[in-house]
């Protein structure tokens, strides 16, 4: 039997009253946040990143369920435990939890400003943190999202904070492309 199909407004408030219900601080980030700061686009899912460890997502997940989640609970423990991530399942859609532990990351949810997107107030990543994010996940579709957000957000980035998160992600991941990433945008903008 299909699942029932369910709106992106629906996945977002089902996942912000669990998040809450948990005490798990996040930020919204991915397709929703973009259309925060820039002119929206279609998106299937929702994305977060917690400020939480594995272990404390898996002890929150029973509770999701209580919000109309469905989950594997095997493989999420799995996936959890070896990606730092987990897929939740609201309808026929998805909601990607991804277990901030890094600096970077613990900035951005800390960053996070409570925005209404969607009918649904909810703990948006700043624009600066989505660029980031998207330039370090680097897919066709999170580089025309840069090019979208830079040209929206002209002149109000915070370019010093751009650089020198820039520099430490390059740092930890040991990945010098989203330096070099950045500065070609930000000379073409």
């Amino acid at each position: 039997m299909p699942e029932r199909t369910v709106s992106v407004e629906e996945v977002l408030a089902a996942a912000v009253r669990w998040l809450d219900a948990s005490g798990l601080s996040y930020a919204v980030v991915g397709g929703l946040a973009l259309g925060a700061w820039a002119e929206p686009r279609a998106t299937a899912d929702v994305d977060v990143i917690v400020a939480a460890t594995p272990t404390r997502v898996l002890e929150a997940l029973p509770r999701a369920r209580d919000f109309g989640f469905r989950l594997d609970e095997k493989k999420t423990r799995a996936q959890a435990q070896r990606q730092g991530m987990c897929r939740l399942f609201y309808g026929d859609r998805h909601f990607d939890v991804v277990c901030g532990t890094s600096s970077v990351e613990l900035c951005a949810i800390e960053r996070a400003l409570r925005l209404r997107i969607l009918e649904q107030e909810a703990a948006v990543a700043t624009a600066e943190d989505v660029l980031l994010f998207k330039l370090l996940a680097g897919r066709p579709q999170d580089l025309a999202d840069i090019e979208k957000l830079a040209l929206s957000r002209k002149g109000k980035l915070d370019v010093e904070y751009l650089r020198r998160t820039a520099r430490q992600m390059a740092r930890d991941l040991l990945s010098p492309k989203i330096l070099r990433r950045l500065e070609d945008l930000l000379a073409r903008k």
